[in-house]
């Protein structure tokens, strides 16, 4: 499975036939925290949303960032990957994803 880092869009994603599966991020104060997890109905089941989040989780191991989530899915799947060391981020609602983006303790007191 190829998955494309897409930096400028802050996302990490697949395509097949025409069809994208992606993740989305965001990276604040030393954390990288997925945000949402997408996969199109007709491709779930075939572990893409898993490749995903690790191929994004990794970036983040490498680029010495604390992995933390927002998105349910991702957050889940830190739990069944302790080695990551994952919390949830301060907008973690569980079985939700965000929808808006987080703030910085700084931008908050503005």
């Amino acid at each position: 499975m190829q998955v494309t880092h897409a930096p400028s869009a802050s996302a990490f994603i697949y395509e097949e036939d025409g069809k994208q599966a992606y993740v989305t991020y965001e990276t604040y104060e030393g954390c990288f925290d997925v945000r949402k997890t997408f996969v199109p109905e007709e491709m779930r089941g075939q572990g893409i949303a898993a490749q995903l989040v690790e191929c994004a989780y990794n970036y983040a191991k490498l680029q010495g960032l604390k992995c933390t989530a927002t998105c349910s899915y991702a957050m889940k799947w830190l739990e069944r990957h302790p080695e990551y060391e994952g919390q949830p981020s301060p907008d973690y609602v569980p079985d939700s994803c965000a929808i808006g983006k987080h703030q910085s303790s700084e931008s908050e007191s503005k």
